[in-house]
């Protein structure tokens, strides 16, 4: 045997060193079959999920609205195709040099998408988020040129909600806008999702539930730019239910021309059935701005408008009910038989309390009244009187139990 190995096999301290050195590699490798065994039997299922997720994605298929229309079947709100620009902020590799070359195609608020993309990738990075809605053909062709450039952003064929009367019914059907957090929350049963459309004034928001369809799903192969490859798998959507109103679009039309460039408002119940014929608010605004993606210096706009556009004036003004109250106070008088039907008051055209004088539209008076003339031809100066017979106490309960100081329950 050679001496160096005879001199190292009876060298204790190189022994030990070769002992060291072999429970040393043995706990690595055991340190690496635990790590292993980890790995692929303890997280399996979460690696697995992930390894899914980066390969296959699942994109929402958005479900057309119900229709909106009047009560002669004349379409007040429907939906029409759209494409638009959406984001997958895992797939995103540059943000801000994506960004700058997507802002030479599409007119985007850098500083708010950049904002709203970082958000996505904290709370949601592998759903998509709607970036600029309505593109043309022509900016469609140049996204998808520039596709290798800027992973992560797509075109999606999406619909779009659309209000074909302009701004005619705003204040009835009100408008629709992406889903916040909160409206996330609350309409979970409505099966509203990320990035939905919600109602957020008028019919469109007391009919959500039914005008709120449920989505479809494309279950797509993606390659590692999050560029799509294939389609797996496909959920159709189911379009949300048709809502009819009572309006009367031709009334709305003649409101609108009637009130053109003033400012009020006007209501026509038929009084039969209480059905609201027409409701019309001027100045009013046009809805299609919401779903197509309101910029802030139209929202500036219309918030800082005079007129204030967003107010209804019937349902939200404060206003003196005026002679609307006199056949009301008319008939609970005759209930309580404070007064017949021949009960006669004097109108001279003015009616004097205390020291203020209160005047008829009739300037020289009716002369002798009946209740049934009073109403006829609405005698301001027979009702003062009606009014100081019943006295204060009456006229505030005949109001109450008229349901002046409650909840119409208008839609």
């Amino acid at each position: 045997m050679n001496p160096r190995i005879r001199r190292f096999q009876r060298d204790p301290d190189v022994a030990r060193r070769v002992k060291v050195v072999t429970y040393a590699a043995l706990a690595i490798f055991l340190l690496l079959l635990i790590r292993l065994y980890y790995l692929q039997v303890v997280r399996f299922e979460e690696y697995s999920r992930l390894a899914e997720e980066n390969r296959v994605r699942l994109r929402p298929i958005r479900a057309p609205r119900g229709l909106i229309l009047d009560r002669d079947g004349e379409i007040v709100a429907d939906s029409v195709p759209a494409f638009t620009l959406v984001c997958t902020p895992v797939d995103v590799v540059d943000l801000e040099g994506e960004l700058a070359l997507l802002s030479r195609i599409v007119a985007l608020d850098l500083e708010d998408v950049k904002e709203r993309i970082e958000e996505a990738a904290r709370t949601n990075p592998y759903g998509t988020l709607r970036l600029a809605s309505d593109l043309s053909f022509d900016q469609v062709a140049k996204v998808e040129e520039f596709s290798e450039d800027i992973p992560g952003f797509f075109i999606s064929y999406e619909v779009r909600r659309n209000y074909p009367m302009g701004n005619l019914f705003s204040h009835v059907v009100g408008y629709v806008s992406e889903a916040s957090v909160q409206d996330l929350r609350t309409l979970k049963e409505a099966g509203v999702e990320f990035g939905d459309f919600v109602g957020k004034r008028g019919v469109e928001r007391v009919y959500e539930n039914i005008l709120h369809g449920r989505n479809g799903v494309r279950k797509i192969e993606v390659d590692a730019l999050g560029r799509e490859k294939r389609e797996i798998e496909r959920t159709p959507p189911v379009q949300g239910k048709t809502v009819v109103l009572t309006v009367d679009a031709d009334l709305q039309r003649k409101a609108a021309e009637l009130f053109r460039g003033k400012e009020g408002g006007v209501v026509a119940l038929d009084p039969r059935t209480g059905e609201v014929l027409c409701l019309y608010s001027s100045p009013t605004f046009d809805p299609n701005i919401f779903p197509k993606g309101i910029t802030k210096a139209q929202w500036e706009s219309l918030v800082r408008h005079r007129g204030h556009p967003f107010q209804n004036r019937v349902t939200q003004g404060r206003y003196s009910p005026g002679s609307t109250v006199k056949p009301i106070y008319a008939l609970f008088a005759l209930d309580e038989g404070m007064v017949s039907w021949g009960t006669d008051f004097f109108c001279s055209g003015e009616f004097t309390l205390g020291d203020s004088t209160f005047r008829c539209w009739k300037k020289g008076g009716h002369g002798e009244v009946s209740l049934r003339t009073a109403i006829v031809q609405s005698c301001d100066v027979y009702f003062y009187n009606l009014g100081l017979l019943a006295g204060i106490d009456s006229l505030s309960r005949w109001m109450k139990e008229a349901g002046f100081d409650s909840p119409t329950g208008i839609d």
